[in-house]
């Protein structure tokens, strides 16, 4: 209701004055600006049911990679998280442009690789169908050792390299065996030591690959230590046999020229 301090106006004023009044929240509540804020608000939740709905996408798609368990019989319930992915990538948080270490799902198996401060790696271990392979690598990803077991029969190899180059090798063999070997450019070995049950065995050979030295703690003539000409044949020998110690002198074409037997003690 509305009053006047003074007389009302004349009955034609007031009921213009009511109908303009009228009019005029008819234009607030009906009008261009009403519209334009329901436009925004229609505006926003189009715009706020699209981004729902992207967040479900999203979640869908996590749910593929990450379970959460709960352990309702242990005390606590504590939960369990379970991650499954092709690619882990570990970064350094305050550097998070460079990569640390990169944990992956490949053909040949799981691989993990550690990497450098130059985001190279240093280091590569792979599982696959033949066994566990283990490089570790220098600068320029230059191969420095690798290590491998083979998966049916359990025995394991080291090689040792020299950028890439091979020097160096230790495998275990059949029957207890076990050689080691020491190379030069190419891969060629320079120096051999095998063992088994039986016997150790050293064999040097020169920049031909032919034998120089050989040393056998059980040759057919007990143990023996022979050096070789640059054709490989014996040149000289010095055996111990169940009489005694025997020293042989070859010719070049690897006949015994001489030889020193050790006089037996008189009893």
């Amino acid at each position: 209701m509305i009053g006047w301090k003074s007389k009302p106006p004349h009955r034609g004023v007031e009921v213009s004055g009511f109908k303009r009044l009228c009019q005029n929240v008819f234009v607030v509540c009906h009008g261009p600006f009403a519209f334009h804020g329901l436009m925004e608000t229609n505006a926003e939740i189009a715009r706020l049911t699209r981004e729902v709905a992207r967040l479900r996408k999203q979640l869908d798609e996590l749910r593929q990679f990450i379970t959460i368990k709960r352990e309702d019989e242990l005390p606590g319930k504590p939960a369990s998280l379970a991650l499954r992915c092709g690619t882990i990538v570990l970064c350094n948080s305050k550097h998070p442009e460079r990569t640390q270490a990169v944990f992956s799902a490949t053909e040949k198996g799981p691989l993990l690789s550690l990497c450098g401060s130059d985001e190279e790696a240093r280091l590569s271990l792979l599982v696959g169908e033949k066994g566990a392979y283990l490089e570790l690598f220098g600068k320029g990803e230059k191969a420095g050792v690798r290590v491998r077991v083979d998966e049916d029969s359990s025995r394991g190899e080291v090689g040792v390299f020299d950028a890439n180059k091979p020097r160096a090798a230790m495998k275990a063999g059949e029957d207890g065996s076990a050689g080691v070997a020491v190379m030069h450019d190419g891969g060629f070995p320079r120096a051999l030591l095998r063992t088994d049950g039986r016997c150790g065995e050293f064999i040097a050979t020169n920049q031909d690959l032919i034998t120089a030295v050989s040393i056998a703690s059980d040759s057919e003539l007990g143990a023996a230590l022979i050096v070789h000409d640059t054709a490989g044949r014996p040149a000289a020998s010095l055996c111990s046999t169940r009489t005694g110690g025997v020293v042989l002198v070859n010719d070049s074409h690897g006949n015994i020229l001489g030889s020193l037997p050790a006089k037996r003690e008189q009893e």
